[in-house]
């Protein structure tokens, strides 16, 4: 037992594979979904936290203005979550929003990427006990022709967030000719900064994939983004994403010199 302390609680049945419901102290759980208005859907919101899980979840078209009391601001997350909203407009204006909750333990800082015109975003840097830090963008775009603007805009956020882990998740609308394809604008941005598209199904009841998540390909290695899943909730014509979000680096260096130390004991 000793041993296998010194090893890092290595275990010689690692048990099932980690699901969703289940993840390791080195991850994160993290969903993103469009609530169209998350101060009359709290109680909901709260369940789909509960139900899957999650440490960290995004929200697009929350509808809380700035000018919004303390209490409607606050309310969306359950305890012992916090939050992070970007706003916007104040009451006279309608729809857009965009906020970040995430378990009180978990170490959060926004990361200022600027204020554009074509899409809403919040960037924050998320730390959790055991996990590396990573920078989640979670962006909102009105539906509407993709724009050399906005290609620019989004461009000049990856350019910011390049030298980070990073995952960019949210409501793009940028659907291509046929359902389950994008815009091919949008995929040339991808294409350029080598990004991944992790969501490969429809995330709308219209049969089109407008909410995504991306990460870069060199960090699909190191395990950033997996456990990729869509699924239905009652209350969003959106689909929620989810993700486990974290390195399981660790956790396979200890393996391995777990493995290597056991066969040199047994050749001996």
């Amino acid at each position: 037992m000793a041993l296998l302390l010194l090893l890092g609680g290595v275990e010689l049945n690692p048990g099932p594979t980690v699901s969703a419901r289940s993840t390791p102290r080195d991850a994160l759980s993290l969903g993103v979904l469009d609530v169209r208005s998350a101060r009359r859907k709290a109680a909901l919101i709260h369940d789909v936290i509960d139900d899957h899980r999650l440490d960290a979840l995004a929200l697009t078209e929350t509808w809380i203005p700035s000018d919004a009391p303390d209490a409607v601001k606050l309310d969306v997350c359950p305890p012992f979550y916090q939050v992070l909203h970007r706003h916007r407009g104040t009451s006279d204006q309608c729809g857009g929003g965009v906020a970040v909750m995430y378990r009180d333990y978990i170490k959060a800082t926004t990361v200022d990427v600027g204020n554009y015109t074509e899409f809403e975003s919040l960037a924050v840097k998320l730390t959790g006990r055991r996990s590396k830090a990573s920078v989640e963008v979670c962006v909102y775009r009105l539906p509407g022709t993709v724009t050399s603007t906005f290609i620019d805009q989004l461009s000049n956020v990856l350019d910011q967030i390049m030298g980070n882990r990073f995952v960019v998740i949210g409501d793009f609308n940028v659907p291509g000719d046929f359902a389950g394809q994008l815009d091919l604008h949008a995929v040339d941005v991808l294409t350029q900064y080598g990004l991944r598209q992790h969501v490969t199904g429809p995330t709308h009841i219209s049969g089109n994939t407008l909410d995504l998540m991306l990460s870069r390909d060199e960090q699909i290695s190191e395990q950033l983004v997996c456990q990729v899943a869509v699924q239905s909730v009652c209350f969003s014509d959106h689909c929620l994403l989810t993700c486990r979000l974290g390195s399981a680096t660790a956790t396979a260096s200890s393996f391995h010199f777990a493995s290597a130390f056991f066969a040199a004991v047994s050749n001996q």
